[in-house]
């Protein structure tokens, strides 16, 4: 039994509660926690594997239930951006200087 605590335990510090502020669902009490708590849980007795479990969850809350969203399309672009506009500035203030 300690196997599915611990697997359970592992996979819910993975997920995020989306109405609590700053928490994963392992760390809060909201009933959104609660029910995914009771999913996940019934999702490793059935057998399903961690991703799959994930998978699933992601595919109906959507990525941001992720604690760590995966960044691709346009959440890609996000993450690239300032450091595209860092390097801009720098080539235009180099250019300035030369």
């Amino acid at each position: 039994m300690s196997n599915y605590s611990d697997r359970t335990e592992h996979l819910l510090t993975k997920l995020r509660c989306l109405t609590c502020l700053h928490q994963s669902v392992a760390d809060s009490d909201s009933l959104f926690a609660e029910k995914i708590k009771r999913h996940v849980v019934r999702a490793i007795r059935a057998s399903k594997t961690d991703e799959d479990i994930l998978e699933e969850l992601t595919r109906v809350h959507g990525p941001q239930v992720l604690w760590r969203p995966p960044h691709k399309g346009f959440h890609q672009t996000l993450w690239y951006m300032p450091f595209c506009f860092l390097l801009l500035a720098c080539i235009r203030a180099w250019r300035r200087l030369v």
